[in-house]
């Protein structure tokens, strides 16, 4: 089965090369929901009260979470957790050097899986 991601962009490319009557109808819906969804999100963010406002979803978050696998969405929750303990323990020091830090993880991160991806083939490569 295919990461929700790359259904997402099939069915994006597919409305845009083939029109939109050959999307599913199951996606049509949930495009049409999740642009309703979008607005209020939207328009709750620009007009509800801070102290209610910060218990709402974000509008980015939520959109990511319906195409990335739990294993990202995981990463995002620890990351941001750490950053969190970070500021309260050293605001000054976790301000200036948390998204170098987050970065650096992420590139790491790629690094180890291109790794993987090319031990994986050449292992495949020298069994045939």
């Amino acid at each position: 089965m295919q990461p929700p991601s790359v259904q997402t962009w099939y069915a994006v490319a597919t409305a845009l090369s083939e029109g939109i009557d050959k999307v599913p109808v199951s996606a049509r819906w949930s495009m049409l929901i999740g642009g309703i969804i979008g607005i209020v999100l939207a328009i709750t963010d620009k007009y509800l009260p801070p102290k209610i406002k910060k218990f709402t979803p974000s509008a980015m978050g939520l959109g990511l979470s319906w195409v990335m696998p739990f294993s990202n969405a995981l990463a995002f929750f620890i990351g941001a957790l750490v950053v969190e303990i970070w500021k309260r323990i050293n605001a000054k020091n976790a301000e200036i050097y948390y998204v170098p830090v987050a970065s650096g993880a992420v590139a790491g991160e790629s690094l180890v899986c291109a790794m993987i991806a090319i031990i994986n083939a050449a292992a495949a490569l020298a069994r045939h």
